[in-house]
C-alpha cells in the first residue's frame, strides 16, 4: 500500500492572511476550524489544493488568492511523505524573488533537499503522479460546501478514482492499431490485384511465346533449304579451284626454293658489294683528303719559312735605315746646338747693346732734366754750381750719348740682326736636311715594305699555284676512281635488278598460286561453315526460357496471395480483437464493469454508515443504470435513496438536512472506495460546513462516526472539521480547536 501523509501546510500573503501561518495535521487528530464568514477557514484547507495544482476546489488562482493589502508575494507551502520520503511543494505568486513558479524538491539521503521539478508544467504532472489528480483529491480527501453539486455524475468520479483515463489511453492506442491493421489489408488488396493483373498479363505473354515457336519452326525449316543451297555452291566451288592448282605450271618445289635461296644470296652479295663499293669511294676521298691535308701543311710550312726569312731581311733593312737616321739625326741634332749656341750668343748680345742704349738714354734724361732746373745754384748730385760752360758740356755729352746710341742701334741692325739671319738660315737648312733626311727615311721604308709584301705575295701565289695544283690532283685521282668504282656499281645493280626481277616473277607466280590456295581455302571455310550452320540450325531449339521465367513468376504471385491472404485473416483476427478491446476499453466496458463489481462494496459500506447516522431509516444503494421519464435507461452511476419513514424514493422530497446526512456517507463511501481500488492510505480528511445544516442529533451521530472512523483507520488520519459556529458539544469531542 501507498501510503501519503500530509504534515503541515504553509501559507503567507494568501487570501486574508497577511502574516504567516502553518496548520500542522498531527496524527490522530480531530481538528476543529471554526469562526465566522469570510474569515479565511475554507481558504486556508484550499491551501492543499492550491499549492500542488494550482488552483482550488473554488477555482480560484493565484490572482484570486493573493493577499488584497499586500498584492504580492503569496506564498503556499506543504511538507509531506510518500513511503517514507519527504517531499516539500512550494507555490510562488508575484513574488518579489521567485516570481511566479511552483518548486518541488525531494529530501535526499544526506538530508540535502533535491529539486525535481520546477514550474506548474512539472510540478502538476508529477505531483500527480506521485499523489493523485485533482479530481480525486477535491472528491474523496476535501468535500467543500455544497459538495452535493459534485455527485450529479458519480460515475466520472469514479472514473477519477478507478483511474478510467488509463483505459481510454488504451482505447486510442487499440483504435490507432485498428487503422493501422485495416490500412493493412487495404494495402494487401491492391498488392493483390496487383498481381492478379501481373499474372494475367504473364498468361498473355506466355500465349504470344508460344506462337512465335510455331514461327520460329517455319523459319527454321526455310533457312536449312537456304543453307543446303549454299553449301552446294561453295562445294562446286572448291573443286573448281582444286583442278586450277592442279593445271598451274610450276616447277618442282624443293628445286624453286633452291633457286629462290640462290638468288636472294646473289642480291644480298651484290648489295654487301655495292655498299662495299660506297664505302671504298669514301675510303678513296678520305685519304686522297688527308695526302691532301699533309701536302697544304707541307706548302703552309714553306710559306711561313719565306715569310720568316722576309720579316727578317725586313728587319735588317729597317735597322739600318734607323741607324742611318739615327746618326744623320745626332749630325743635325749638334748643328743645331751650335747655331743655337750662336744665336743665344747673339741674343745676349744683344740685349747688352739694348741695356747700354737704355743706360744711356737715362743719362741723356737725367742731363736734360738737370738742365732744365733753371735758377738752380748747384747740382744736387755733386753739389756743384752748374756754369753756362758745364751746361754746354753736358749738352755735348748729351749729344754723344745720342750718337753712341745711334751706333748701337745701327751695330744691332746690322750686325747682330745679320748674324741672326745667318744663323736662323743655317737652322732652316739643318731643319731641311732632317726633313730630307725623314722623307728619305719613309721612302726607304716604304720600299723595303713593298718589297716585303711583293716577297709575301709570291710566296702566296706559289702557295696558291701549289695547293690549285694538290686539289686538282687530288680531284683527278679521285673522280678516276669514282669512274671506275661507278663502273664496277652499275654491274652489280645490274645484276641485282636481273636478280630481283627473277625472284618478283617467282614471287608474283607464287602469289598467283598463293591466291588459288587461299580462294580454294577461303571456298573450303565457307563449306565448312555452311556445314556448322546448318548443323547448327538443325540443333537449334526455341528459347522456352522466358516461359520458365514467367511460370516461376506466376507462382511466386499465386504464392505471395496465398501468403498476402493468410496474412489478411490474421489481420482481420486483429481487427476483430480490436473491435473487441475498443468495446472493453469502451466507457461501457471494463470500466463499467469495475463500477458494477464496486457497486456492492459501496452499498454495504454506503449503508453502513448510513445506519450508524440515521438509525437505518433512509437506504442508500448505487446503480448503473438511470431510468427516464420514457422509460428508457441511461448509462450513468445514480444514487438510489428510499426513506423508511415517510416512503419517498425521491431526493427532491428530503430537506436539506436529509440529503446532508446523505452526502456524509457518501463521502466516507468514496474515501474508503479510493483508499480500497487505489490501494493508498492519506492521512487527511477535510469536511467544510458539513454540520452546519444538521440539527443537534444529527450533528452528534455525525461527530460520532467521524470518531470511529479516525479511531478505526491505521494510517495516522488528521480529520480537519470546519463551521462557522461554535458548538459546544463537538468542542468537547475534538482534540485542537483552532479560532480563526
Amino acid at each position: 500500500m501507498k501510503v501519503i501523509k500530509f504534515k503541515r501546510v504553509i501559507v503567507e500573503n494568501y487570501g486574508p492572511f497577511v502574516d504567516r501561518i502553518e496548520l500542522e495535521f498531527k496524527p490522530n487528530r480531530f481538528i476543529f476550524i471554526f469562526g465566522p464568514n469570510g474569515i479565511g477557514k475554507t481558504t486556508l484547507l484550499n491551501a492543499l489544493a492550491y499549492c500542488n495544482y494550482g488552483v482550488t476546489s473554488k477555482k480560484e488562482t493565484g490572482d484570486d488568492l493573493v493577499n488584497n493589502i499586500t498584492e504580492k508575494n503569496l506564498y503556499v507551502r506543504t511538507d509531506l511523505t510518500v513511503d517514507g520520503i519527504e517531499y516539500k511543494s512550494e507555490r510562488y505568486h508575484k513574488h518579489s524573488q521567485h516570481r511566479n513558479t511552483a518548486l518541488i524538491h525531494r529530501k535526499k539521503s544526506d538530508g540535502e533537499w533535491e529539486l525535481v521539478a520546477r514550474g506548474s508544467k512539472e510540478t502538476i504532472p508529477y505531483i500527480t503522479k506521485l499523489v493523485c489528480s485533482k479530481e480525486v483529491f477535491n472528491n474523496t480527501l476535501f468535500f467543500a460546501q455544497g459538495i452535493n453539486v459534485l455527485f450529479e455524475d458519480l460515475k466520472d468520479i469514479f472514473g477519477k478514482i478507478m483511474n478510467f483515463a488509463l483505459y481510454t489511453n488504451y482505447r486510442d492506442e487499440v483504435k490507432n492499431r485498428k487503422k493501422v491493421f485495416e490500412k493493412e489489408i487495404e494495402d494487401i488488396n491492391v498488392t493483390v490485384n496487383k498481381n492478379i493483373a501481373l499474372i494475367e498479363n504473364n498468361s498473355e505473354r506466355i500465349e504470344y511465346i508460344e506462337n512465335k515457336e510455331i514461327e520460329f519452326d517455319k523459319l527454321k525449316l526455310a533457312s536449312l533449304d537456304k543453307l543446303n543451297r549454299e553449301f552446294k555452291i561453295f562445294e562446286t566451288q572448291e573443286m573448281d579451284l582444286t583442278q586450277k592448282i592442279k593445271d598451274f605450271d610450276f616447277e618442282d618445289p624443293d628445286k624453286l626454293k633452291v633457286t629462290i635461296q640462290t638468288l636472294n644470296e646473289s642480291i644480298i652479295k651484290n648489295i654487301q658489294n655495292h655498299k662495299n663499293t660506297n664505302q671504298k669511294i669514301t675510303d678513296i676521298k678520305k685519304d686522297l683528303d688527308q695526302k691532301k691535308q699533309i701536302k697544304i701543311a707541307e706548302l703552309m710550312t714553306e710559306k711561313s719559312t719565306a715569310l720568316i726569312k722576309i720579316n727578317d731581311k725586313y728587319k735588317v733593312i729597317e735597322k739600318e735605315i734607323q741607324d742611318l737616321f739615327n746618326e744623320s739625326g745626332r749630325v743635325l741634332a749638334e748643328k743645331n746646338g751650335e747655331i743655337q749656341k750662336s744665336l743665344n750668343i747673339l741674343k745676349i748680345e744683344g740685349t747688352n747693346f739694348k741695356s747700354k742704349i737704355t743706360n744711356l738714354k737715362f743719362n741723356i734724361q737725367e742731363i736734360k732734366t738737370n738742365q732744365s732746373l733753371e735758377g738752380t745754384a748747384s747740382c744736387p748730385t755733386c753739389e756743384q754750381d752748374i756754369t753756362e760752360e758745364v751746361i754746354q758740356k753736358i749738352d755735348l755729352k748729351v749729344k754723344n750719348y745720342e750718337n753712341e746710341i745711334i751706333e748701337h742701334k745701327q751695330y744691332i741692325l746690322l750686325t747682330i740682326n745679320e748674324q741672326l739671319k745667318e744663323q736662323r738660315k743655317k737652322e732652316s737648312e739643318v731643319k731641311d736636311e732632317l726633313n730630307q733626311l725623314i722623307q728619305e727615311k719613309t721612302e726607304k721604308v716604304k720600299e723595303i715594305e713593298q718589297y716585303k709584301n711583293d716577297e709575301i705575295k709570291k710566296c702566296e701565289d706559289k702557295l696558291t699555284v701549289l695547293v690549285t695544283k694538290v686539289n686538282n690532283l687530288a680531284k683527278q685521282q679521285y673522280d678516276q676512281a669514282v669512274i671506275e668504282i661507278k663502273s664496277q656499281e652499275k654491274e652489280l645493280k645490274q645484276s641485282i635488278d636481273n636478280d630481283t626481277k627473277k625472284l618478283n616473277d617467282i614471287e608474283t607466280k607464287m602469289g598467283e598460286l598463293q591466291d588459288l590456295y587461299e580462294e580454294m581455302k577461303e571456298a573450303t571455310n565457307d563449306k565448312k561453315l555452311k556445314v556448322e550452320e546448318i548443323k547448327k540450325e538443325k540443333e537449334s531449339i526455341f528459347d522456352k526460357s522466358e516461359i520458365e521465367l514467367i511460370d516461376e513468376q506466376i507462382d511466386k504471385l499465386n504464392y505471395e496471395i496465398e501468403s498476402l491472404t493468410l496474412q489478411t485473416y490474421s489481420i482481420e483476427y486483429k481487427i476483430k480483437m480490436a473491435k473487441f478491446w475498443l468495446d472493453a476499453f469502451s466507457p461501457s466496458g471494463i470500466p463499467n464493469k469495475l463500477i458494477d463489481d464496486s457497486i456492492p462494496f459501496m452499498n454495504l459500506t454506503v449503508q453502513t454508515y448510513m445506519d450508524q447516522l440515521s438509525h437505518g431509516r433512509y437506504l442508500v444503494s448505487f446503480d448503473t443504470m438511470t431510468q427516464t421519464k420514457k422509460g428508457e435507461f441511461r448509462d450513468k452511476v445514480s444514487v438510489n435513496v428510499v426513506d423508511t419513514i415517510n416512503k419517498t424514493m425521491q431526493r427532491k422530497s428530503l430537506s436539506g438536512g436529509q440529503n446532508r446526512i446523505i452526502d456524509i456517507g457518501i463521502i466516507l463511501t468514496l474515501r474508503d472506495l479510493q483508499n480500497n481500488i487505489n490501494n493508498i492510505s492519506f492521512n487527511i480528511l477535510m469536511l467544510d460546513e458539513i454540520l452546519d445544516s444538521l440539527d443537534q442529533d444529527n450533528r452528534k451521530a455525525t461527530v460520532d462516526i467521524l470518531r470511529q472512523v479516525l479511531n478505526s483507520d491505521e494510517s495516522d488520519l488528521c480529520i480537519n472539521l470546519i463551521s462557522h459556529t461554535q458548538l459546544d458539544f463537538i468542542e468537547r469531542d475534538v482534540d485542537v480547536i483552532l479560532n480563526l
